[in-house]
Formats: structure tokens, C-alpha cells, sequence
């Protein structure tokens, strides 16, 4: 019996995090695409499509957001989901989201952008970059955000009230 308690107890502890993991891209998801509607990005008018992109190949975030972006629209345009497997693919989004396995190429990412107007997104529990516009991060169980009005200011990007009065 105690063996099996044992067993029991150590699959449990490996599935808890893979599942709260999900859980996690998923409550991201949700705040990348609530916020395509309390930013505006200069030009988007004249595009074809709204362009999310995941630094890194094999994300757990895209999954989460591929599944979703087919339901959904920015300003009426069809979503494209894009991972960016280096650096050498990186090319203008409307947002870019940068996880903490990809945060050593936050910097050059950021200024390879520079002169795009780019929401960027990070996950970083503890910290917020100095290149997020915004960080997510987990705070007494609940998903909550970090915004830097100036960055989005030298990025070019429009936030409406709301989200600056939810950041605080």
C-alpha cells in the first residue's frame, strides 16, 4: 500500500505542473487576445493580416494560440500565428511574445524591431524586462500584467484607457 502511495504521489506531482502549465498559456491566450483590443497599432487599416509571433520553435503558447486564432479577428483582420524558430526569421508582427526560454534574445529581438510598432510580451515571474511593453506573470493565483506606458510609447502603439487603469 505504501508503495503505491509513493507511485501515486510521484504521478501526481508530474502531471500537476504539466496541467497548471496549460492552464497558464491558456489564461495567456486570453490576455494576448483581449489586448488586440485595447491597443491600436498605427497602419493596421492598410493590412491584410493581424500578425501574433512566438520567439522559439515548439511553444507551448502557440498551440494555445492556433486553437484559438481561426474564431477571431483584430480590427476585422484574419489572425496569423507565427513562431519565429531564430532570430535570422524574425520579421514585423503586431505582437510579439517572448517566453522565458527565449529571453536571452529578448535585447537583439527588440532592437531588430526597432521602428516597428510591436506589442512585446513577456512571461517573466519575478521581473519585467526592459523590452516588454507588457509582462505577464502569476500573482496569489491569478494571471496579472505589467505595462510600460513608455515603451509603448517608442513603440509607436495606442493604449486605451483601460488597460493602463487595469496595469495598476
Amino acid at each position: 500500500m505504501k508503495r503505491y502511495m509513493i507511485l501515486l504521489s510521484t504521478i501526481m506531482f508530474f502531471m500537476v505542473p504539466q496541467e497548471s502549465g496549460a492552464q497558464i498559456e491558456r489564461f495567456q491566450v486570453q490576455f494576448i487576445y483581449n489586448f488586440t483590443r485595447l491597443v491600436q497599432w498605427p497602419g493596421l487599416e492598410r493590412q491584410l493580416t493581424f500578425r501574433i509571433g512566438v520567439l522559439g520553435k515548439d511553444q507551448p503558447i502557440t498551440k494555445e494560440l492556433l486553437e484559438s486564432a481561426h474564431e477571431r479577428n483584430v480590427a476585422g483582420k484574419p489572425i496569423e500565428i507565427i513562431e519565429f524558430e531564430s532570430l535570422d526569421k524574425l520579421t514585423a508582427c503586431h505582437i510579439l511574445f517572448v517566453p522565458n526560454s527565449q529571453l536571452s534574445f529578448l535585447r537583439r529581438a527588440s532592437n531588430m524591431l526597432l521602428g516597428v510598432p510591436v506589442l512585446i510580451i513577456t512571461e517573466a515571474q519575478d521581473f519585467t524586462p526592459n523590452e516588454a511593453v507588457i509582462n505577464l506573470y502569476v500573482d496569489n493565483e491569478r494571471m496579472r500584467y505589467r505595462l510600460s506606458e513608455r515603451r509603448a510609447e517608442e513603440r509607436n502603439l495606442t493604449l486605451s484607457r483601460q488597460i493602463i487603469h487595469y496595469s495598476r
